[in-house]
């Protein structure tokens, strides 16, 4: 018994830190709390739940923001005051909003002009980057601390962004975007456009997210081409950004000519269902 408990404190410590980058030492603080006389005399097994969420809270919220800073990393907004937001709270509780200041600076700055020219927009950013670099001397840690299941979030310099919707019964702007998670949904190509994704069907990683999560949702989004193409050039035409990451097929419809814009290898994912940009 002791043995399965041992194993199950060590697959749930390495899963949170996995997906977290922290959340696995901050647990694993709280738990050692709770070792104490007192504490455990004091406190049910609820209470000691309920601890350590507030606990887990505390640290990223307030403290893991402040630590990140000394190592040249800053939080991306939360967009309560502000076009630009997560489009999953998540991912900022899991700690993967993180960037260099300056990538911050730059999508604020060209989220902000897009809003000021379309009442009501909102972008959503998707995966960042941990708080920490942390590089170890073994396979992907090598570079940094990997934000898995991307191959390489892990120096602050990448940033993944939604593509802009319109809702299809009103043709209205969407805040959202069909997949609940930002990927999974994608802008398939039309006839006459290069289709990657069939070149790309034998590779295990390029379309598994797409094809296991559920396309209900596409039907009640449009995609704007109008408002994602200013984006794309936006960020494509700013000499602080260094590379763009689109499907071949979008960058055809959307008729962008950057040298910086560049498909991604099957071995990769699909990135007809957001962008990526990078310093």
């Amino acid at each position: 018994m002791l043995f399965f408990r041992s194993v199950l404190f060590l697959i749930f410590f390495m899963v949170l830190t996995l997906l977290t980058q922290v959340g696995g030492i901050i647990w694993l603080a709280g738990y050692w709390i709770f070792r104490i006389d007192f504490f455990k005399r004091s406190f049910n097994r609820s209470q000691r739940i309920l601890f350590q969420t507030g606990w887990y809270l505390f640290i990223s919220l307030l403290i893991i923001p402040f630590l990140a800073t000394l190592f040249g990393r800053v939080p991306m907004p939360f967009g309560f005051n502000g076009p630009l937001k997560p489009r999953t709270l998540l991912t900022v509780l899991c700690n993967r909003h993180y960037v260099r200041p300056q990538l911050r600076t730059i999508v604020s700055e060209q989220v902000q002009r897009l809003a000021d020219t379309h009442d009501g927009l909102h972008i959503n950013y998707l995966d960042a980057n941990f708080p920490f670099s942390l590089a170890l001397p073994f396979g992907y840690f090598r570079k940094g601390f990997p934000l898995l299941p991307h191959l390489s979030h892990n120096d602050g310099r990448k940033l993944d962004i939604a593509f802009v919707y319109r809702d299809a019964a009103t043709g209205k702007l969407s805040n959202g975007t069909p997949s609940a998670i930002g990927y999974g949904i994608s802008e398939e190509p039309l006839p006459g456009e290069y289709d990657r994704p069939k070149a790309c069907r034998g590779s295990a990683s390029y379309s598994f997210i797409h094809d296991h999560w559920p396309q209900g949702a596409k039907a009640d989004h449009r995609f704007d081409p109008v408002i994602t193409r200013q984006m794309i050039n936006g960020f494509a035409r700013d000499e602080r950004i260094s590379k763009v990451l689109l499907e071949p097929h979008l960058t055809q419809r959307l008729k962008l000519v950057s040298p910086k814009i560049k498909p991604v290898q099957c071995g990769s994912v699909r990135h007809d269902d957001h962008v990526h940009i990078q310093l």
